[in-house]
């Protein structure tokens, strides 16, 4: 609900990070899926979030080769990577789980095909992951420093809207600290950054 979202900029302890879960794109599939939201239902609770914050973190779970989900279904999906920009993904092929519902349905997507689907969506996530992260090249943000690497000091931690972030070791950080960082390097997956 709208009061739910807005807590995210209201409320001091909240970050701008929403784990939100999708499972398709396609409206035809979540019905099959019974689930109780549309695609557009997802679709403009994300917009919302964005209008308020263009870097707000959403990431999302998805199944890919559910039960009868045809190559159009698969690709409503994909579509729906493109509109939401998700920051993160898990996504996960379909495995029949013993007396569930889905487990009973008949036309059973063959394993490379959802193989070759999860590839594809994963493709695409770090696609569009690289360009989310890209716009944080050279902010300047304050990250909680969730660990320090016993063997390099290498520290990481998660800035506001969920990035984790690699710094440098520094002796004069803590474990729980809160350290203002300018962001200087995209690594992949990773951003790095340098203490300010």
């Amino acid at each position: 609900t709208r009061d739910i979202l807005d807590a995210h900029f209201d409320l001091e302890r909240c970050c701008h990070y929403l784990h939100f879960a999708l499972q398709s794109g396609d409206n035809d599939l979540l019905k099959k899926m019974n689930r109780k939201h549309s695609y557009d239902d997802f679709k403009s609770q994300v917009d919302y979030l964005r209008s308020r914050d263009s870097l707000f973190g959403i990431s999302t779970d998805v199944i890919v080769g559910f039960p009868g989900e045809t190559e159009e279904q698969f690709e409503n999906t994909m579509k729906a990577f493109q509109e939401c920009q998700f920051d993160y993904a898990y996504i996960a092929r379909y495995s029949p789980r013993k007396q569930t519902y889905a487990a009973k349905m008949t036309n059973h997507i063959p394993a490379e095909i959802k193989a070759q689907r999860w590839d594809r969506l994963n493709s695409l996530m770090y696609e569009i992951i690289q360009e989310r992260n890209q716009l944080m090249i050279g902010r300047e943000e304050v990250i909680l420093v969730s660990k320090i690497d016993e063997e390099d000091g290498t520290i990481s931690g998660r800035t506001r809207n969920f990035r984790e972030v690699f710094l440098s070791k520094n002796e004069n950080i803590r474990l729980g600290d809160l350290i203002p960082v300018k962001i200087i390097e995209l690594d992949r997956w990773v951003l790095k950054g340098e203490t300010l």
